[in-house]
């Protein structure tokens, strides 16, 4: 039997500390090298959401000093919360953080509403908002620390048989040319839709 369990990032690392959980496929976020493993799978580098009113929506790339100068919408869940703000306290700069949420879904629908622009990792398929609204994502310039997506498990630690075939199946289906569930790594051509556009 496989038992899924589905948590953020706090809940899931104690799971596995717990031994409650086997394996975890997530981001490398606040992982203790001293108790667990991680094997990444993808990278998944950031970039700026934006509603397609926004000054800078239809630029080809932007910089962390023009993002600092327009309020921003803060996905605020465990550790990635602080993932998001050490991309510009690494250019000793301050995000202008006017609203915040814990689901992706109510930051980008704010994002198409143009209440303020996110950064995001995750690469949803559609460039839409729930509510119908176009978005826009654009490359952030300059080296950013990426998010990667990849396996997690406890040290010193036997998987069982189903575990193991779990971990395989993610190698198998995750990398960096393919993530199920995402769109590829491009960027809005506002002049070119695509079938994620259809």
């Amino acid at each position: 039997d496989l038992n899924v369990c589905e948590g953020d990032q706090e809940i899931l690392i104690n799971g596995l500390l717990r031994n409650v959980l086997d394996v975890v496929l997530t981001y490398d976020l606040n992982i203790d090298e001293n108790l667990l493993n991680f094997e990444s799978l993808a990278s998944l580098p950031p970039y700026a959401l934006f509603s397609e009113e926004h000054p800078l929506a239809h630029a080809p790339a932007v910089t962390m000093e023009e993002l600092a100068a327009y309020p921003m919408i803060l996905l605020d869940m465990p550790y990635s919360n602080d993932y998001f703000i050490s991309l510009f306290k690494n250019r000793n700069l301050n995000p202008q953080i006017i609203k915040t949420s814990k689901n992706s879904e109510v930051v980008r629908a704010m994002v198409a509403n143009n209440i303020g622009y996110s950064i995001l990792n995750v690469r949803p398929k559609i460039n839409y908002s729930l509510d119908g609204k176009r978005l826009v994502r654009v490359r952030i310039s300059g080296e950013q620390r990426p998010m990667h997506i990849g396996l997690v498990t406890a040290k010193n630690v036997v998987l069982n048989t189903v575990a193991q075939a779990f971990i395989s199946r993610c190698r198998a289906f995750i990398s960096d040319q393919y993530i199920p569930g995402m769109g590829a790594p491009h960027f809005y051509d506002p002049h070119i839709r695509t079938k994620e556009d259809e």
